[in-house]
């Protein structure tokens, strides 16, 4: 073959490479701008924080099975939902955001780890293959508790509030200057 064709073959190869990993990974991609949101919003001392949650959320998404990447982008989705809903505590409702999302990629790495490095040693000894057997279990069903209970903490703060007929400032400023501009 001509080396010329051979190049543009390679070149193909290496697009259409690129083209499967991305359509593979396709919602951890769609998390990295909900998690980019986050980390812009957040005020600047959680920050720091937000970053951390971040990398936590998208590490442990990648290194664990199927519902750990989708339940991540649940998890930004229903923070991101919240804060544009809240309307008394903005910051609150970041740093609850960032404190499921930590966790939640903390509970993935582990259940990651877990299955890489402890479970396929379990085959030698028959008890320890059925702890093994039982505990993964337990933290298979905690990936998908974890988004339910985040997503009810978010609920409750946002249903903590009587529903107002205007925003907190503006009704905190109308009672100061008793209506005067």
């Amino acid at each position: 073959m001509n080396s010329i064709v051979l190049i543009g073959l390679w070149i193909l190869n290496g697009l259409l490479a690129i083209l499967w990993l991305m359509v593979d990974n396709l919602i951890l991609l769609a998390c990295l701008p909900v998690l980019g949101w986050l980390v812009i919003i957040a005020p600047q001392e959680q920050r720091p924080w937000a970053g951390g949650a971040a990398g936590l959320g998208l590490a442990g998404a990648a290194v664990t099975p199927l519902p750990a990447a989708p339940l991540t982008l649940l998890i930004a989705l229903t923070g991101m939902a919240g804060y544009y809903l809240e309307r008394f505590n903005k910051r609150a409702s970041v740093w609850t955001t960032i404190r499921g999302l930590a966790l939640y990629g903390l509970v993935c790495l582990g259940y990651g780890i877990f299955r890489r490095w402890f479970l396929p040693s379990a085959t030698a000894d028959p008890m320890l293959s059925q702890g093994l057997g039982y505990l993964s279990a337990i933290a298979s069903i905690a990936l998908y508790i974890l988004p339910l209970g985040f997503m009810a903490l978010v609920a409750q703060s946002l249903f903590a509030h009587p529903p107002l007929q205007e925003a907190a400032d503006d009704m905190i400023y109308r009672y100061r200057s008793r209506g005067k501009p």
